[in-house]
């Protein structure tokens, strides 16, 4: 629906206005049409940072207190301070910030960012509202505001054309693809050219190299501040595996390195960023969202890169501090008053979601274009039982029955799609060895996510060493350890520890395993081979600690990959009914016999296959 005029906007606000009679009030409301979709121009106005920067607003610096985030920064020559109120959004139609100043020369600001669709494209308005300490600052920011409505006109022009060339090109809208004010894109061929040096007399410069020195090189440095692989990888056009195996090398010459960083459960802020896995806390605290919570938890820990002043110097600057950009898996962040009852339309994409607030139960649900359901109500007094189906287009209401206000989330529960978590670096042959003299401080347990666990175990050793005897047996036992070593990293799994006569490893990918397990089984099946030996596989999430061989993996995941190993014996391979019906078809060609059984104690179904 198109706003036509100021009183139907401010007829639309849900925030209050700044009390005229303790404050000199100056408003500002202007409209810019324009020839765009409100989904293509929302992920350019979530980026405020952008957004103020080409703006020309100042930069700033930020800092959380007692849960408030404090900022400073200079405007028109003089300091400011305030503290930034919680921002609120729905994607793709608004955003509303409030800032309430304790130096400068103002006593409260709000902006308001609303998109309307038309029939053409859409329709901006863009509110803001001043409250002034004096006479002389009102006069000046009224001046001022004229500049600055010329300033978003620019920036609007600029922004159309930006998504008009984006279309073009058939690339994906998306927060990273404002490309790029930076003037290091000059001379990015001839830096590119001078790097592949380091890497051409060693034979490993190609394709996949030049296109990620050229991004760092010529990207917009607000894009380089936390480099994400699977967002950049994708930019590049590469698989993950591609861009982190050339990102070995690059960590290797010194023109990356690699941070872990402790991500909020609920803002999926880092709430800090080390070096070394000995350098994190197993107990941490968001101050923004004022809860505690430890390493162990789903998704507690993300890998970043980031680039060092051998590759490129990043004067890095803020220019915003709780914009939707920065919170991309949250499609809507609102306030609902004690008592209050609220609506919003709404349109998502298909997968799942999550709503929470304080003072609710989260409730999960599903959004399917199927589904005959079109509304969804959420009620603060109600017990949430069971997980919904939603159409894609449904008005969700809200009812906050409770005594207090509540911040209202919607997020994706999918966002880790775009994350790497430790288990995909820790569990990757080229990485392994990056951390061998890196450990988990003490009582430290890192969740590492979905891993496959194989186990390997002499059968038989007692009489091996009795009929070789004691160095002949070692020796064989030896050899034994280097064969599997070796077939376990060229299918790409990692050696976690030996344990006695047995061996455990860990993947990534379930195909990679189960290949591995036969390939291993086959190495020790020759008649002459006087080592026989069994395995296990299962799949689940993993566990991480400092034990006494170094970086250890544990939990239930791993408990069971062991205990099914005893309904294995020589020549044979134990696993889960699950991972045999996933991976069946790749192998079953190689396979002799198929037995199955079922471990009461452990309530598992189970498959022995004889190689």
């Amino acid at each position: 629906m198109k706003s036509k005029n100021s009183s139907e906007f401010k007829a639309s606000l849900v925030t209050p206005l700044i009390d005229v009679k303790s404050h000199r009030r100056v408003e500002c409301l202007w409209f810019f049409d324009l020839p765009v979709s409100p989904s293509e121009i929302w992920p350019f106005m979530a980026d405020t940072s952008r957004m103020n920067r080409d703006l020309g607003l100042p930069a700033w610096n930020e800092s959380t207190v007692n849960g408030e985030m404090h900022v400073e920064s200079v405007s028109l020559g003089r300091l400011q301070k305030w503290i930034e109120k919680p921002w609120i959004w729905l994607e793709p139609t608004e955003i509303q910030n409030h800032r309430v100043f304790s130096q400068g020369w103002m006593t409260e600001q709000r902006g308001v960012f609303k998109i309307y669709p038309t029939s053409s494209g859409c329709r901006v308005a863009v509110y803001f509202q001043w409250g002034f300490k004096s006479v002389f600052s009102q006069a000046l920011f009224q001046l001022a505001s004229n500049v600055l409505k010329n300033k978003f006109s620019v920036f609007f022009d600029h922004t159309v054309q930006k998504i008009k060339l984006i279309s073009h090109s058939k690339k994906q809208s998306s927060l990273e693809t404002v490309q790029n004010s930076s003037d290091a894109s000059v001379q990015t061929p001839s830096r590119v050219d001078q790097i592949s040096q380091e890497f051409i007399v060693e034979k490993k410069w190609n394709d996949s190299k030049r296109k990620m020195f050229t991004y760092f090189l010529s990207e917009d440095e607000l894009s380089l501040d936390r480099v994400h692989p699977k967002q950049v990888a994708s930019k590049m056009n590469l698989s993950v595996s591609q861009f982190l195996f050339e990102a070995r090398d690059l960590l290797n010459k010194g023109f990356l390195y690699l941070t872990w960083d402790v991500i909020c459960p609920h803002c999926r802020g880092a709430v800090a960023s080390e070096k070394y896995l000995s350098a994190i806390s197993n107990q941490n605290k968001c101050e923004a969202c004022e809860i505690e919570f430890a390493l162990d938890q789903e998704e507690s820990v993300e890998v970043v890169f980031k680039l060092t002043d051998k590759l490129r110097a990043i004067q890095l600057q803020q220019y915003c501090a709780a914009e939707p950009a920065k919170k991309r898996h949250i499609k809507l962040c609102q306030i609902v008053s004690a008592a209050q009852t609220r609506s919003f339309s709404l349109h998502l994409p298909e997968g799942r979601y999550r709503l929470r607030g304080a003072g609710f139960s989260d409730m999960l649900f599903t959004v399917d274009k199927a589904s005959d359901v079109i509304e969804l109500v959420w009620d603060s007094a109600s017990e949430i039982e069971k997980i919904q189906n939603i159409n894609s287009d449904f008005l969700l209401t809200i009812h906050n029955n409770s005594n207090v206000e509540s911040e209202i989330i919607l997020e994706e529960t999918w966002w880790l799609k775009d994350k790497l978590l430790p288990g995909e670096i820790l569990s990757m042959p080229q990485f392994r060895d990056l951390f061998s003299t890196d450990y988990l401080g003490s009582g430290v347990k890192l969740y590492l996510g979905q891993q496959v666990l194989l186990f390997t175990d002499i059968v038989g050793s007692t009489p091996l060493y009795k009929d070789l005897g004691d160095a002949k047996a070692f020796e064989a036992v030896r050899r034994h350890y280097e064969k599997i070593e070796r077939l376990v990293l060229e299918d790409k799994g990692v050696l976690v520890k030996f344990i006695g006569d047995a061996v455990m490893a860990a993947y990534l990918d379930l195909a990679d395993a189960v290949r591995s397990s036969v390939r291993i089984q086959k190495e020790f099946s020759d008649s002459d081979e006087p080592i026989k030996i069994r395995v296990s596989l299962n799949h689940g999430p993993v566990l991480c600690a400092n034990l006494n061989v170094g970086l250890d993996y544990f939990g239930a995941t791993v408990n069971t990959a062991a205990k099914i190993q005893k309904w294995g014996g020589a020549h044979q391979i134990v696993m889960t009914q699950e991972i045999w019906e996933q991976t069946k078809s790749a192998i079953e060609d190689e396979i002799l016999k198929v037995e199955t059984h079922y471990d009461e104690k452990l309530d598992l179904n189970l498959v022995v296959l004889s190689v």
